[in-house]
């Protein structure tokens, strides 16, 4: 006898059926499948390498591979996965993909080709496709090639120094 309200049914084929007092119901296979259904219509497959992947009534979708990859697509088609390394890469519908790595770098890759990347001393790095490249630091500094060469340094105090790809510096002071 399985428990107050727990009904059990063995097939011949192996197979055990069990229903809970929740409403849940629990096939599980002699291969060591697990399929669980959910009385809100969700639904959890564990396979017995460890795999498993759980749907939820609004349309969470999470898979765990054998490996440890956990990936979550939710019903707004945002896709996040985790890797057993602590990586955690999102990819959005619109096909942009960010990774936050464990030391807490995060790497964004846009459509058009623009690279950001945000480090966790405050720093910001973009690189676009056309080659030119900026950089933010958390002291308010700014740094910037363009396409064509120029170099460019802000500073905080909104000092700014261009040199010029022909090799000519330009300075410019705040007060004109």
């Amino acid at each position: 006898m399985p428990g107050s309200g727990i009904r059990k049914r063995r097939y011949e084929d192996g197979r055990e059926w069990t229903t809970y007092p929740d409403g849940r119901q629990r096939m599980k296979h002699p291969d060591g499948l697990v399929v669980v259904n959910y009385p809100d219509g969700g639904t959890e497959v564990r396979r017995a390498d460890g795999s498993s992947e759980r749907r939820t009534a609004d349309g969470l979708v999470q898979t765990v591979s054998a490996e440890g990859v956990v990936v979550t697509t939710g019903p707004d088609g945002i896709r996040k996965t985790r890797y057993p390394d602590g990586r955690l890469e999102h990819l959005f519908p619109t096909g942009t993909v960010r990774t936050v790595m464990p030391n807490g770098v995060e790497r964004t890759v846009f459509t058009d080709g623009t690279v950001k990347v945000r480090h966790p001393d405050g720093r910001l790095e973009a690189v676009a496709m056309d080659g030119s490249r900026e950089i933010r630091y958390g002291d308010g500094r700014t740094e910037a090639v363009t396409a064509e060469g120029h170099r460019i340094e802000v500073e905080e105090s909104g000092r700014r120094v261009a040199q010029m790809a022909d090799g000519s510096l330009v300075e410019e002071f705040p007060d004109g």
